[in-house]
Parts: C-alpha cells; sequence; structure tokens
C-alpha cells in the first residue's frame, strides 16, 4: 500500500483487495501516518467479491454434542478453590506438567475470585509438590522488591506489600492470602526450598528508578550533580511515568530518559565490585535488573510512541521471565501469574503475546493453563469511573464458554493435547476459532459483545480450567 498515498483533504472513496486466509480470524483496518496529521474514515464495508477455492476442503470436524460427550470424558473434577484444601483432586494435574520449567496461569478477567483462588492452590501444589522455586506475577518488577522480602524475611506489612504492587488487579485478599502462604511455606522451609517472588512485568518507569535511588544511596555512592535534578523530576512526575494510555500522548523527554538509562547501567557494570561489597551480590542482581525495568519502561513508552502495536511489552516481559530463570539457576522452575491474553501461546495464531515469545525460545519446557467461566461476577473498572467495582455477566452462548459449561461439573481441569493424539476431529474443533470470553481491566457493561473474541483454543492452551460461576475478588481494606 506504500505505493496509494492519501493526501486528500475531501472525503474520498477508497478499496483494498485482497485474498483472505481460511484460517483468518479477524481483518485489521487502520492506517499509516508518516510524520504529524489526522485521518479518519467513516462508513466502512466488507464484501465477498470470489469464493473459495473449492478444491480446498475444510478438515473434518466433530460437532459440538461430540466434543461435550469427549470433554465430559476427560475432564478432571476439582473439590474446591480453597489454598490448604487436599490436594489429591490435582494428582493428574501433577503428569500434565511433566518436565516444564515454566508454568503460565491464565485468568479471563483481571478480578474473578474463584480463579484467582485456583491459580493459588495450583501455586501450591506446583510448589509442594513439583518442587518449583519461583513465583512471578504480572506486576512492575520493582514493586515487587519488598513482596518477595516480605515471602523470604518477614519484613514488612503483608497488606501493604500486596497493595504497594500498584495494579488495583492484585490489591485483593485472595493475592494477599497466596503471598502470606508463600511465607508461611518459606518458614518451614530449609533455603534451598524456600519459594522467591517476582513481578516481570515493566510498564511504570518512576518505581525502578526510585528503588534504584535508594539501593546507590544505601551502597553509600548516591546519584550526584546535575543527575539529582533529573532523577528528582522523574520520580515526582507521577502523572507522565507510566507512559501513554488510551488517547494520551507519550511523556516528553523519553530519549534524555533513554540517555539516562544507559548511564545508570553502565554505572552498575563499572562499580559492580564496589556495589556487591557494599550491600551483597542478591541485592546487587536484584536492583541491577531495576536498571533493566527502567530501561524497559521507557522503551514500551518509545514503542508506544513510534510503534503502536508492537508487542514490546510482551517481549520485556518474556526477556524477564528468562533473567527469573538464570537467578534460579539449572533446576529452577517458575510459575507465572497473568491474562490469559499474556500466557497463551499465541505464536500458533501468527500474534506475538508473552506465551508465543516463551514457546518459541522454551519449546515444551513451557506450559500454559488457561481459565474460562461461564456465568457470574468479577472486578474491573467501568468506563466512567476509575474505581474498581464488581460487575456480572450471563452465559454467553454460541461461545466456548457455553460448551465446555456443558460439562456439568461446578469446577474442572482438561489436558486439551491428548484430543490431539487421540480424537482427531475434536481436536480440529478445538483448533477452529470460536468466541470466549478475554476481559482484562476495564469492563463496560452497556457492551458485553466487545468483550468476546475468537480464539483457537487448542492450539493457545495446554490445560483449560472451568468454573461454572464465579464472583468479584475481594479488594484489600
Amino acid at each position: 500500500m506504500s505505493d496509494r498515498s492519501i493526501r486528500d483533504q475531501n472525503w474520498t472513496y477508497y478499496d483494498v483487495t485482497g485474498d483472505v486466509a481460511r484460517d483468518a480470524v479477524r481483518l485489521n483496518v487502520g492506517f499509516l501516518i508518516t510524520g504529524n496529521g489526522e485521518a479518519y474514515f467513516d462508513s466502512a464495508s466488507l464484501e465477498v467479491i470470489g469464493a473459495a477455492d473449492a478444491e480446498v476442503e475444510a478438515a473434518s470436524s466433530a460437532d459440538d454434542d461430540h466434543v461435550v460427550d469427549w470433554l465430559r470424558d476427560h475432564a478432571r473434577a476439582l473439590d474446591s478453590t480453597g489454598i490448604g484444601s487436599p490436594r489429591a483432586d490435582f494428582s493428574v494435574f501433577s503428569a500434565m506438567v511433566g518436565n516444564a520449567r515454566i508454568v503460565s496461569l491464565g485468568e479471563a478477567t483481571h478480578g474473578s475470585r474463584e480463579h484467582f483462588q485456583l491459580k493459588g492452590r495450583l501455586v501450591e501444589h506446583l510448589i509442594e509438590s513439583e518442587g518449583f522455586t519461583a513465583f512471578a506475577i504480572e506486576a512492575s518488577y520493582a514493586d515487587t522488591l519488598a513482596v518477595n522480602r516480605y515471602v523470604l524475611t518477614g519484613e514488612g506489612d503483608l497488606n501493604a506489600v500486596v497493595a504497594g504492587m500498584e495494579f488495583w488487579t492484585w490489591s485483593t485478599e485472595e493475592v494477599a492470602e497466596l503471598v502470606q502462604w508463600i511465607r508461611n511455606h518459606n518458614l518451614r522451609s530449609p533455603p534451598d526450598r524456600q519459594v522467591r517472588f517476582y513481578g516481570f512485568d515493566a510498564q511504570p518507569m518512576r518505581s525502578p528508578l526510585r528503588a534504584v535511588v535508594a539501593y546507590l544511596d544505601r551502597a553509600g555512592q548516591p546519584v550526584v550533580g546535575e543527575d539529582i535534578a533529573f532523577v528528582s523530576a522523574l520520580i515526582f512526575d507521577s502523572g507522565s511515568l507510566r507512559g501513554p494510555g488510551r488517547n494520551q500522548t507519550a511523556p516528553p523527554g523519553l530519549e534524555d530518559r533513554a540517555a539516562y538509562a544507559a548511564r545508570l547501567l553502565e554505572t552498575f557494570d563499572t562499580r559492580r565490585e564496589s556495589l556487591i561489597a557494599a550491600t551483597g551480590v542478591d541485592d546487587f542482581e536484584a536492583h541491577r535488573q531495576a536498571v533493566v525495568a527502567f530501561q524497559q519502561a521507557i522503551e514500551i513508552a518509545i514503542g508506544q510512541r513510534d510503534q503502536p502495536g508492537e508487542p514490546i511489552r510482551d517481549r520485556v516481559m518474556a526477556d524477564n521471565v528468562d533473567w527469573i530463570l538464570g537467578q534460579e539457576g539449572q533446576d529452577g522452575r517458575v510459575i507465572l501469574w497473568a491474562h490469559n491474553g499474556h500466557v497463551r501461546h499465541g505464536a500458533r495464531a501468527g500474534e506475538q503475546t508473552m506465551g508465543a515469545f516463551l514457546e518459541t525460545r522454551h519449546g515444551e519446557d513451557h506450559l500454559t493453563v488457561g481459565f474460562m467461566f461461564d456465568h457470574g461476577g468479577f472486578r474491573s473498572v467501568g468506563p466512567d469511573d476509575p474505581r474498581p467495582r464488581a460487575f456480572t455477566v450471563g452465559p454467553e452462548p454460541d461461545t466456548l464458554d457455553a460448551t465446555f459449561s456443558q460439562v456439568d461439573l461446578p469446577l474442572f481441569y482438561v489436558d486439551l493435547r491428548t484430543a490431539e493424539l487421540g480424537a482427531p476431529e475434536v481436536w480440529s474443533w478445538l483448533t477452529q476459532p470460536h468466541l470466549t470470553r478475554w476481559i482484562g481491566s476495564r469492563f463496560d457493561p452497556d457492551r458485553p459483545a466487545a468483550y468476546l473474541i475468537p480464539i483457537r483454543i487448542g492450539e493457545e492452551f495446554d490445560v483449560v480450567i472451568m468454573t461454572q460461576m464465579t464472583t468479584a475478588a475481594q479488594a484489600l481494606h
């Protein structure tokens, strides 16, 4: 399209003609603007002007009833959602995990109590029964340093360190219960079996910089000279440090920030020995990574400004997971907690999610667990109020969620990979696009259909956990 520039200031009709792949699940329409300016479009329409190749036949696929029968035969019932429940119902899950070093736990919303609780149970099982050594959540790396200190040493207040992760999504009773469980596990475990707590996200700029400045002060090598004013402005300019959100422009001075971050990293590397002598190697490595997170936050903001749509955030989250694995050593195994949209394999559908990057790098060492629900409540932010609140949705017909709900178990999990090996028609159905709920940190109750997206669930998740009903996660008080 680079040879069809639009330079007209009047409304003009344009058409784009092209082939659509048989397995396409969406068509994206947009503009590429080079330089400054604005562009608008209206009254878009889609017209089919040719039939698909008659010789290409769709793969034989099971109908919904056949799929439901297969799910009933392979579903494993769960007895409870609560941490501390007997773990016998997860015995088969251990075989599903196998030798995977990374288990990614998704969620259909950022605020479903039962999903959070079940993820807590899975974390408990993977640590106690499978020897996983680290837990990492979709939160700012720097903001989880205090949580890690709490689970390892008991320093700080439970609710304060959980709320200190800044994302309202994790400021819940369910997450606090999990953090306390990890702390209790560490109290009764030898040092080599204690579990560390990490964040793998890199969105805020202020948090990692604040942690790095405090570390340098503690090491007796504080920020000096002209950098003092520069750093102070960044730390206290809270309105522009998370990077641009919806309908916002990028914060100013990103290139200056990137240059300063590069100097900070050079400072850590050139002063490595003296900093380690002052603080110890673990503290040094933790805060060197905070400098990297600061760089990543700037990279994300620059990418949103210059390359909108590029998966920079998901790539750097995968980079951080790799760093965590490196910290954990050759035998380390890590549990990830994030939204379905980040943990899904993605690459198989041509999308660059965190899960896609991890699958490319780790293959079968990465297991993805998706979550679905039929109806119920969850916590989110509405269109007109920044404060999280509870929402409720009913069943959605003609969706994956509706099909899985016909299993008639209140809680269950199923390994979708077994269909690929033993039920080709079911596998064909699972690898065709079907709608499912996809609710992030915002929800508009007047537009529920906007939160249904088509996915090929068999290609996106290895295991799925289904809850018939959910309730809203409980906010910390």
